[in-house]
């Protein structure tokens, strides 16, 4: 085991979203500092093989099946989670879905169902496992949401969705922080996964145009964050926002006005 997080150290965490991608890799990561992790998604098949890899490495995991959008569902995972280890640390609110319909061309179906999966499911999320957390007077939610809530962004259900995340983090921020427990938000720009995979090779080049560290994320850039902010060593942060993006808000649309060479000048 690594002890890059020591705080993390028998510690529990639930992650959602972790069949694979950036949610995979943080699960792996925050294993191997002594957690033990419950990977939920509902690719059963993945989140099985996730978990078997990081048993089989020497760490501690175990996958259960979840709609992050059915409440019963949070119970059984809170439940399996306290059976596993008798306490809940911290919860990663990674789950998400996206699509790409402009705000004319939007419809209610579409809105509705990624309203629900990154924003309801995020809810029910906090609501399920902040119960156990009051009882042990501490605990940390990490909120994945995205520089598409901090900035308006051309795929509008979910722009709207990742803004009403950045708000949740600060509500439940709020309300659950007298009792020990802390809520953070984490803003990844693009992440080389599956989840842009649907980028066009002409919005992928545009997108690292603009981006000062003339790249795309990697699930490496942001798993460390997400390890950090469910770690004991971050203890005095609750209601913040951490951007991970390359520097693309800080700059705006400089870089497309004038390019990485002339900005620097």
């Amino acid at each position: 085991m690594s002890d890059q997080f020591p705080g993390l150290n028998e510690a529990s965490i639930i992650i959602t979203g972790a069949a694979r991608g950036q949610g995979a890799l943080a699960a792996e990561l925050i294993a191997a500092s002594g957690a033990h992790v419950v990977i939920t998604d509902v690719l059963e098949d993945q989140g099985r093989d996730v978990a078997a890899k990081i048993v089989s490495g020497g760490g501690k995991a175990s996958f259960v099946r979840l709609d992050v959008t059915d409440a019963q569902g949070w119970a059984q995972v809170v439940e399996h989670t306290l059976q596993q280890t008798g306490r809940l640390d911290a919860l990663v609110n990674n789950a998400g879905i996206s699509a790409t319909a402009r705000l004319d061309e939007l419809d209610l179906d579409t809105f509705n169902r990624v309203m629900q999966v990154n924003v309801f499911g995020a809810t029910l999320g906090i609501n399920a496992v902040s119960p156990v957390m009051k009882k042990q007077g501490s605990g940390s939610i990490v909120n994945i949401a995205s520089i598409t809530g901090q900035t308006a962004w051309p795929s509008a259900s979910y722009s709207m969705s990742k803004w009403a995340m950045t708000g949740l983090t600060k509500i439940a921020a709020l309300e659950l922080s007298p009792s020990g427990i802390r809520v953070n938000s984490i803003h990844p720009g693009v992440i080389e996964t599956d989840f842009a995979a649907g980028m066009s090779e002409e919005s992928r080049q545009n997108y690292v145009r603009a981006t000062p560290l003339g790249r795309l994320g990697q699930a490496e850039d942001v798993a460390p964050l997400v390890a950090f902010l469910c770690s004991s060593h971050s203890q005095y942060m609750s209601g913040s926002e951490f951007t991970v993006d390359g520097g693309v808000i800080a700059a705006g649309a400089v870089h497309t006005v004038y390019g990485r060479s002339d900005a620097a000048r």
